[in-house]
């Protein structure tokens, strides 16, 4: 299933935001260049799930809200958490 593929890449990325709560630390930065990365590599398909505003789909996108917001001191686009969501 297209979710399973985007969780499956998610889940590494939650993991590291979430191994260390200091400020912007080496793990954090490395925990955002992966959350980069699960913006990459998600399928094409689950982005069509999002636009049809699949629960599924918007519940995945709404957790990679909250690593985002985790690791903001390591993100230039600053608000973008409360955008997303």
């Amino acid at each position: 299933m297209v979710c399973d593929k985007a969780i499956e890449e998610f889940v590494f990325g939650y993991k590291s935001a979430f191994e260390n709560w200091s400020e912007c630390s080496s793990i954090d930065r490395a925990a955002a260049k992966h959350a980069t990365r699960w913006l990459i590599l998600i399928p094409p398909a689950y982005t069509e799930l999002l636009a049809q505003r699949k629960p599924e789909a918007l519940m995945i996108l709404g957790h990679f809200a909250v690593i985002i917001h985790k690791l903001r001191a390591c993100w230039i686009v600053e608000d973008a958490r409360e955008q997303l969501l």
